[in-house]
């Protein structure tokens, strides 16, 4: 449940400047992956991606408090970033000779704050967490009765190492890279594109 991603520290220098910027948000308690089993637009994927963060946020408000002495409160919305990575994704699951291969050409990493719906207890938040996302991708639906998230096109593990930022920015060192096209705020209307101009990275 845990990755270290030492591979990806200590990159090239755009990927440092932006994991600053991860860093400064942080912290984080999860990484989830999202990938599409069908080609989408850069605009329908950063629209997708928002749905299920949105569904998220309705999954999350019907979890009771881990905490039943908490006071009655609005659930808050996820909060953290996402990364859209214009590719499609290989991942080997339990038990599986060989890798499955989503067929869309986009997939996203989020990089997620800890929620107060969910356990303190590191296994069971993870559970918890990815009961609900799995959940909400597997609710959209590409051209009226075609799942768009394939029941393995989901992940979520626990953050252990901020080596997972160079990770998710692994892409950052290419020439055509725009931070305004790939790297997005979590908010409650979904995936907000990030301003720099008005953030200044250590």
């Amino acid at each position: 449940m845990y990755k270290a991603y030492r591979i990806y520290e200590n990159q090239h220098p755009n990927v440092e400047k932006y994991c600053r910027l991860l860093d400064q948000y942080g912290p984080y308690r999860f990484f989830a992956t999202l990938s599409f089993q069908y080609f989408l637009s850069e605009r329908q994927a950063v629209d997708s991606a928002s749905e299920v963060v949105m569904a998220l946020h309705r999954k999350l408000s019907k979890f009771n408090w881990p905490d039943q002495a908490t006071p009655i409160a609005p659930c808050p919305s996820p909060g953290g970033v996402a990364l859209l990575e214009t590719a499609n994704i290989c991942k080997k699951t339990d038990g599986a000779s060989q890798s499955i291969k989503d067929r869309g050409n986009h997939h996203f990493h989020f990089l997620l704050h800890d929620h107060p719906k969910l356990s303190s207890d590191p296994m069971r938040g993870l559970w918890k967490l990815d009961k609900a996302w799995r959940a909400s991708a597997c609710s959209l639906n590409y051209e009226k009765k075609k799942k768009l998230i394939s029941v393995n096109g989901t992940d979520v593990q626990l953050v252990a190492t901020d080596g997972v930022y160079g990770y998710v920015l692994k892409e950052a060192k290419n020439w055509a890279w725009k931070y305004k096209e790939r790297l997005f705020f979590l908010d409650g209307e979904g995936l907000i594109p990030i301003n720099l101009s008005t953030m200044k990275l250590r």
